[in-house]
């Protein structure tokens, strides 16, 4: 992984985790800042990556990189895209990064699919030649891709004198890859690892070369199996990155990742909380692991384990039963057994590739130079023959590994004169304070990443041709160049600077594909060029004389400009060319000087369209800072001016001297003409009599898309001919909206719409703090607390801060239960798509309406946004959505289509019973709810006050249910009015939902004393006598008194605020918890349901009223309790409330039916929801205990889904996550 596809952070947390282990980190394709590898850092915290990556692109790839690894990886080709180089996307080449790469930033950066210095087996030899000579004491390594054959290649590679090869599968993950790379991968890294093993051993090359395989292995297993078809060594990345926090988004290619590990947006970075110790605990675990299976297999190291095939077999029943068919017989074919005379330990047979005779004498020479006793040295006298390849490379390691990257200091230099036929590579990897001067010839590879040294080639002195007609060098001069000059007299092969990211080249002439994939630098061309000139050129600038007026024509402009040199380009070229015919004696670099007056203007700039932009946007931001500070200067002036007159006249007049800037005219913001809207933008939606405020608020500027299509559509030729003749109607202003002249109604034709952004919405817009209407407002009402103005109308911005996880875990176990799609539905509303929000909400929840007010939401805890942020407000998304619908009129009744015959009858009306009812309804059954309460709802009704659930809604849905057909029957008690055995033979099936309604007792002195109530019991009276019922307190009136509730829940807060409401004097509440932390504790991780302290809207209420906290904590972090003297207080009281949660279902349907209870007193079922009685289910929480309303309804669902399986014998209705799941096995 490269620093690029991933943060700076992240990829130097990974190095130090893994010099802390003894393990190694790679750099990925993206190069190495060099305070990096600098010495002296810390052990603990050493960012150094002992591999050192050298792709296709050769980013940062220079001599001081190379000399600073313990490893140096050749990248052929990855597993997770094949054929395809790296690609960053503009947006991701920071500052630094293109510093690192040696490029510009905000420039895209893409790796060409081939190695342009790799066209055979004979040429990835030479580059392992280059690189031992970079680096003699590092490993070379190959990487190469699961694929068909890949042992072949490897028999070549290691011929080739490598070291070490990697095998890549199919599985890796990259952020620096596009959509058709990441879909379009290898084959799995077993097929190849075993492929590599078998052939090297075959060939009896295994001993020579160490393998590793990498490609999504995670655990202590996969290190096995791995070691077992032959691999020595093993790769990981998406593991540890998951221990630093990955939470798979799949937005690495987006920049957008909300934890800071694949982005390089400095915001996102900043929510990095990944530490080196989480890496080192995994990777302890996977070793732990290997540990247990090797114990299992009866080996005693893993060397023993390499190469065992024979210790594994395929599994004899696989989940997937299709995988039978698949013939492991050439995967497990004993290598060993087939060679026993070859070895198969890799690595014990050295590969050595020895220095040149030539450098060796050269180096001696100048190692006065490299110890400091000498400034500079001229070596001269030597001849080069084309057997002496890499010339210069070893003499640069020296140099780099000694001063680092910026080469020989202080002016020293090593001057080295040469004659002959240089081989491959010359001047490779040149390092700063070296220069080659060779009066002669070169071949192929010449300046391949040249790092500051300087090249100087030309023909004999005596030679008679002309140089600018013939070649002096081979093909791919330059490739990967950072820094430095090149002055050659004659032409260059093909693809000529390709990748130059740095250096300055002159030269007289190039063949085909010159300045390919160029990012950086100079190149001066002063005579012909081949075709495809300049393709993908993403930076640095080429000067091209076009004497035969063909230059353009063999230009590749799909990236480039072709523009004239400025006076200034032309002053710098001219200088250049003196030097090229000053160091080289170039005969046409002689005659455009001469000729400079009419020569000059045949001269193309070939700019790259993408550093053109990049520069353009720098000198536009650079123009805004000096308009910025001279507006600062004339706002200081003139305030000092109004200071003056001030002292003068002590009037202050600030308007007047500095005057406001209007994106309107004043005329437009105070014209009194009508205003008039047009039809077919701002269509009024016509609000039924029937419908409340509360329901329409905030939703008036809302538009579904699909009804704005439809009614573009229905508007006729006259409505558009009037539309068009007119931009406003008759319908004037009402004078008690307009406050201030700022605030006058503009015409939509002048609104500029704030366009939302929802690719980094999460990073943009903060989550609304503000939902409930103002305390001072709701303490005088019983009405719905939610502002729905403030929260409605900032929908579809709270929208666009989901992210649309790769992994949604707000829809998972953590935490949605019902499974709801939620980044679907948060999509579709922030596309203004109501009615595709709606129907993929109902998919999943038959009640959103009542979800959507009371639920804790355990879905926000999830949310993945969570892990660093505030979690996008879920809740209050799926509440609009339904109530628009209810508002638009899309919610009518559904009746069933079939009659089943089948009766079902439903013990409780709570949210498990209607949702239980609602799905069995639907597939046509016959459903009876009873309820033994004189309203529907249960704890919907009378557990949960009016202020944070109103009754109508909870009355619409039932309305809406008795519509289709379900049949409720109140104050109906099971086991008292109705025996449980009568109604068990009156229907095919039974279903209790009756809930956890026992309350926990406090039995202690004086319990039975008048004033001591259950919070259920408050509560219901109150909501009872709200709702127009005739019964008394029976002495548990809150007003005038001072009361204590026992508990510090959700009931618990219920109870604050309807005390409040029913005006009494004091409220005490109690708690037995220790006040929790305000944030996650360590051992309370994301996505767990957070415990920390919270202020719901009771807590708040009476803190506005009393100006006082109404919560006490009492117990101790280790909740011992401990009587303590002295420390007793009394608390005067007049009412005590207990709400300390519920224990069980009560018992009378229990008993009759005899079922069996749990532990906790639940009914036990089994994971269909059946009790002991075939035809008897139960769910909800008196099947599982005391919970939330969303996991009611859950068991509602999934407990109908089960009744339904059972009366028909299969069942179409959804399971978890609104998915019809495959036939139930009864």
């Amino acid at each position: 992984m490269s620093f690029g596809s991933i943060s700076w952070e992240t990829h130097t947390t990974l190095a130090i985790a893994m010099n802390r282990i003894g393990g190694k980190s790679n750099t990925g394709e993206g190069g190495e800042k060099p305070e990096r590898y600098k010495d002296g850092q810390p052990h603990d915290y050493n960012m150094r990556s002992a591999i050192k990556q050298v792709a296709s692109a050769r980013f940062g790839v220079n001599s001081a990189y190379l000399a600073n690894a313990d490893d140096l990886q050749i990248k052929i080709a990855q597993g997770a895209k094949p054929g395809e180089g790296g690609e960053l996307p503009g947006h991701k080449v920071t500052v630094e990064i293109a510093e690192t790469r040696k490029s510009t930033p905000g420039v895209g950066l893409i790796s060409p699919p081939p190695h342009h210095d790799i066209y055979s087996i004979e040429d990835l030899s030479q580059l392992i030649y280059d690189l031992r000579h970079s680096n003699p004491n590092a490993r070379i390594s190959v990487k190469l891709v699961s694929e068909a054959g890949v042992g072949i290649v490897a028999s070549g590679v290691v011929k080739g004198k490598a070291d070490h090869i990697t095998i890549s599968g199919h599985d890796g993950g990259t952020g620096a890859s596009s959509w058709t790379g990441i879909k379009h991968a290898g084959l799995p890294w077993e097929l190849g690892i075993a492929e590599t093993h078998q052939v090297l051993t075959m060939n009896n090359l295994r001993s020579r070369v160490i393998l590793q395989v990498d490609g999504q292995i995670r655990t202590g297993r996969d290190v096995m199996v791995a070691a077992l078809l032959g691999s020595d060594e093993f790769g990981m990345s998406t593991a540890p990155l998951i221990a630093l926090g990955c939470t798979m988004m799949r937005k690495c290619h987006l920049n957008t990742c909300p934890v800071g590990i694949a982005t390089q947006d400095p915001v996102l970075r900043a929510k990095f909380s990944g530490k080196p110790e989480y890496v080192v605990n995994y990777m302890f675990m996977v070793a732990e692991e290997v540990r247990y299976f090797l114990a299992k297999l009866g080996l005693r190291t893993l060397q023993e384990a390499i190469g065992r095939v024979d210790l594994l077999y395929a599994n004899p029943n696989p989940i997937n039963k299709k995988s039978t068919k698949l013939q492991f017989a050439n995967l497990l074919r004993n290598a060993k057994k087939m060679y026993p005379n070859h070895s198969i330990e890799g690595g014990t047979v050295k590969q050595i590739i020895e220095l040149n005779q030539l450098e060796k004498e050269i180096i001696a020479k100048a190692e006065k130079v490299l110890n400091q006793e000498i400034e500079k040295i001229d070596v001269i006298g030597f001849t080069i023959k084309n057997v002496d390849r890499a010339f210069g490379t070893r003499l640069s390691y020296m140099v780099s590994h000694k001063f680092g990257e910026q080469g020989l200091p202080n002016g020293r230099s090593i001057r080295i004169e040469l004659k002959g036929h240089a081989g491959q590579s010359f001047g490779a990897f040149l390092a700063h304070g070296i220069s080659l001067y060779l009066e002669g010839d070169a071949n192929d590879y010449v300046g391949k990443g040249l790092s500051g040294g300087k090249l100087v080639i030309y023909p004999p002195r005596s030679a008679k041709f002309k140089s600018e007609d013939n070649a002096i060098i081979g093909n791919v001069a330059l490739y990967g160049a950072t820094s430095g000059v090149a002055y050659i007299r004659g032409l260059g092969g093909e693809r000529f600077a390709v990748r130059n990211s740095g250096a300055l080249a002159v030269i007289e002439g190039v063949g085909d594909h010159g300045c390919e994939y160029m990012t950086g630098g100079y190149v001066i061309i002063l005579g012909s060029i081949g075709k495809n000139f300049a393709a993908a050129m993403s930076g640095g600038l080429a000067y091209v004389y076009n004497g035969d007026d063909k230059a353009d024509k063999m230009m590749n402009t799909g990236t480039i400009d072709l523009d004239e040199p400025t006076a200034k380009d032309f002053s710098w070229l001219k200088e250049q060319i003196k030097i090229f015919v000053r160091e080289t004696g170039s005969v046409l670099g002689k005659n455009i000087l001469d000729h400079w007056q009419s020569e000059h203007m045949k001269f193309i700039k070939v700019f790259p369209k993408d550093y053109k932009a990049v520069l353009s946007e720098q000198a536009i931001e650079k123009a805004r800072e000096v308009e910025s500070k001279q507006l600062e200067k004339q706002r200081e002036s003139a305030q000092s001016l109004a200071l003056a007159k001030d002292e003068e006249d002590n009037v202050v007049d600030d308007q007047s001297i500095i005057p406001r800037a209007r994106s309107l005219s004043m005329d437009m913001q105070i014209s009194i003409e009508p205003i008039r809207r047009k039809k077919n933008q701002h269509r009024r939606r016509k609000i039924s009599k029937n419908v409340r405020r509360e329901d329409y608020e905030g939703f008036e500027e809302e538009e579904d898309v699909q009804d704005a299509i439809e009614a573009l559509n229905d508007v006729d030729d006259d409505d558009k001919s009037d539309a068009a003749y007119s931009d406003f109607d008759d319908t004037f202003i009402e004078k008690d909206s307009v406050n201030d002249i700022e605030n006058l109604y503009l015409p939509k034709s002048f609104k500029k719409p704030e366009s939302l952004d929802k690719l980094r919405g999460f990073v943009k817009y903060r989550r609304q703090k503000v939902i409930y209407r103002p305390v001072d407002q709701r303490l005088n009402d019983w009405n719905e607390i939610t502002d729905y103005n403030a929260v409605r109308s900032n929908i579809r911005k709270q929208a666009a801060r989901c992210m649309d996880c790769g992994v949604a875990f707000c829809q998972g176990y953590s935490g949605c239960p019902l499974g709801n799609i939620i980044p679907k539905w948060c999509d579709y509303v922030y596309r203004k798509n109501w009615r595709q929000a709606l129907e993929h909400l109902l998919q999943t929840n038959n009640f959103p309406e009542f979800t959507g007010r009371v639920c804790p939401a355990p879905c926000e805890a999830a949310c993945c946004l969570a892990i660093s942020s505030p979690a996008v407000t879920i809740k209050n998304i799926e509440c609009a959505i339904i109530d628009y619908a209810f508002l638009e009129g899309w919610i009518v009744a559904q009746k069933p289509t079939v009659c089943t015959g089948k009766r079902v009858a439903i013990i409780g009306s709570g949210p498990a019973g209607m949702a239980a009812a609602a799905q069995l309804n639907k597939v046509g059954h016959t459903v009876v709810v009873y309820e033994r309460k004189n309203r529907i709802g249960g704890l919907l009704r009378y557990g949960i006050p009016t202020m944070k659930l109103d009754k109508v809604v909870i009355d619409r849905r039932v309305k809406l249910m008795e519509e289709e057909g379900v049949k409720f029957l109140t104050n109906t008690e099971i086991g008292k009015d109705v025996s449980a055995e009568l109604l068990i033979k009156e229907n095919d099936a039974v279903l209790i939902c009756t809930g956890s309604t026992i309350p926990r007792d406090l039995p202690i002195e004086n319990r039975d004393a008048k004033g001591i109530c259950f919070a259920m019991d408050f509560l219901e009276k109150s909501q009872r006598r709200l709702a127009g019922d005739n019964i008394s307190w029976e002495g548990l009136d809150a007003k005038d008194k001072r009361v204590i509730i026992l508990g510090g829940g959700d009931t618990a807060t219920d109870c604050i605020a309807t005390c409040i409401r029913l005006g009494a004097k004091s409220i005490n509440a109690f708690e037995l918890m220790s006040r929790p932390p305000n944030e996650r504790a360590s051992n309370n991780p994301w996505p767990e349901w957070p415990t920390i302290f919270r202020t719901d809207y009771g807590h708040d209420e009476y803190q506005k009223k009393a100006g006082i906290e109404v919560r006490f904590q009492f117990v101790n972090k280790e909740r011992r309790m401990i009587e303590i003297d002295g420390t007793e207080k009394t608390y005067q009281c007049d009412l005590c409330i207990l709400a300390m949660g519920f224990v069980g279902p009560e018992k009378m349907v229990i008993d009759q039916l005899n079922l069996v209870t749990d532990e906790r007193w639940n009914i036990q079922t089994n994971d269909k929801y059946n009790t002991k009685l075939k035809n008897v289910f139960a769910a909800g929480d008196c099947r599982r205990g005391q919970s939330l309303v969303v996991w009611a309804i859950h068991e509602g669902r999934q407990a109908a889904r089960h009744v339904d399986n059972y009366l028909e014998g299969k069942t179409t209705l959804a399971g978890p996550g609104g998915v019809v799941l495959a036939p139930i096995n009864r």
